[in-house]
């Protein structure tokens, strides 16, 4: 029994499908990508909040709409919806100055520690030796969490206002009118490249001098994808099948954001394991 599996495998081998699967899986276990995606969880959590707080309160100076979020209802759980337009709305009306500028160290400072996490983890799927806390390594991670945070703005911005600035433009370039009823169908692909460039920058600069460079695009893809299908899937079975409310009370919702930045974090290292996987050996 034992000689026959051997030989099934030795043939199984041969095919690089099943070669990839392989490195795959060993890489998942080797490395302890689910222990990696809870640490980064952990960090994303409390890097929530304190972006949220710097954006509303930002929007409250400026005497702007309170976001809302209506329009991720697709992607992401409506009990999450729920908890973050609630927070947003409050966090609006408070028009301090000093809560500005702290929520804006704050929103900084967690947000670089999640990054230098998922940077280690990505280190580790290319086999790479883990940066040095370092002041170069460190402005790499700032630097870096600025880039990230810049395209959460920017495409948080365009999908949530970007039919009301066509609007506001098309009174002035009449040439752009056309393109206001194809926004609906036009956002999200255009977030879905937003983040998949992010990605492979993401993948680029963490290894450092790792061969996979040039290999960052299908860990990329792979993570988008596996991220996509997961929020649908995970959207409509919270909405429709599971009641977190009544097991977890007040608490539903935020039980159900952590299940959410758990599976972001983990897609966002399989994508790194992916790339490792697919490298030459």
């Amino acid at each position: 029994m034992e000689k026959r599996l051997e030989q099934l495998w030795g043939r199984l081998s041969r095919y690089r499908v099943f070669r990839f699967g392989e490195r795959l899986v060993r890489g998942y276990l080797d490395h302890d990508v689910g222990k990696s995606a809870a640490a980064l969880a952990y960090y994303l959590l409390f890097s929530f909040f304190p972006f949220l707080i710097f954006l509303s309160t930002l929007v409250g100076f400026l005497e702007l709409e309170p976001l809302s979020l209506e329009a991720l209802h697709t992607l992401i759980p409506r009990e999450i919806i729920e908890v973050i337009n609630a927070y947003l709305v409050h966090v609006t009306q408070l028009k301090s100055g000093n809560l500005l500028a702290a929520s804006l160290i704050v929103a900084l400072w967690l947000p670089m520690r999640a990054v230098d996490s998922l940077m280690r983890a990505v280190n580790t799927a290319y086999g790479a030796k883990a940066p040095r806390p370092t002041l170069r390594h460190q402005l790499v991670v700032a630097l870096f969490t600025l880039f990230l945070m810049a395209v959460v703005l920017g495409t948080l911005a365009l999908l949530l206002i970007g039919r009301g600035v066509l609007t506001f433009l098309a009174r002035y370039l009449p040439a752009i009118t056309p393109f206001i009823g194809l926004w609906n169908a036009l956002r999200f692909p255009l977030m879905g490249a937003a983040f998949f460039l992010a990605l492979g920058a993401l993948y680029w600069v963490s290894p450092g001098k790792s061969k996979t460079r040039r290999r960052v695009f299908p860990g990329a893809a792979a993570a988008l994808c596996s991220w996509l299908l997961f929020s649908l899937g995970f959207s409509f079975y919270v909405e429709n099948i599971a009641n977190y409310s009544m097991l977890y009370g007040t608490l539903g919702g935020v039980v159900v954001l952590l299940l959410w930045l758990y599976a972001t974090g983990l897609t966002l290292i399989l994508g790194a394991e992916v790339n490792g996987a697919l490298a030459p050996k």
